[in-house]
């Protein structure tokens, strides 16, 4: 939810009435074609890299990713957290180790959030099968 008052916009558990509501940046899902195609190379390197993360985590999470004018920033590296499975796929993903290929639509999606999201700390994206499964993000609602 988006909705974000100070203690002096409350009364009781009421919001008082404003007059503009809260900026939230949302990237509208309707409006992203799962058919668009885009491949690693079209990527700068901090996004690279940030595939290769999520690659290499295969099932985990990343924590605190900085996002500078929609890219994410890698360095200093954020937070990795690692599920591992017994008797389970641990290892990277094997397309860690193609150069280039067609990307997935979640990660498509994952871009597409981080420009619209501009500036700002991504809290958490958890990572299934190598792939963004979902994301968490921190708003100053203005």
């Amino acid at each position: 939810m988006c909705e974000a008052f100070s203690d002096s916009s409350r009364i009781g558990n009421k919001r008082a009435e404003s007059k503009n509501p809260p900026a939230c940046k949302h990237y509208n899902t309707d409006e992203f074609d799962a058919g668009d195609v885009m491949a690693k190379v079209d990527l700068s390197a901090s996004g690279a890299r940030l595939v290769e993360l999520m690659q290499c985590i295969n099932f985990g999470r990343i924590e605190h990713l900085a996002v500078r004018s929609g890219a994410p920033v890698v360095d200093p590296p954020p937070r990795v957290v690692r599920e591992i499975k017994f008797r389970g796929e641990n290892g990277p993903r094997p397309e860690m180790a193609k150069d280039d290929f067609a990307l997935k639509a979640q990660v498509r999606e994952l871009f597409a959030q981080l420009e619209a999201m501009g500036d700002g700390t991504v809290r958490c994206i958890e990572v299934k099968h190598g792939l963004p499964f979902k994301m968490t993000v921190e708003e100053v609602i203005a």
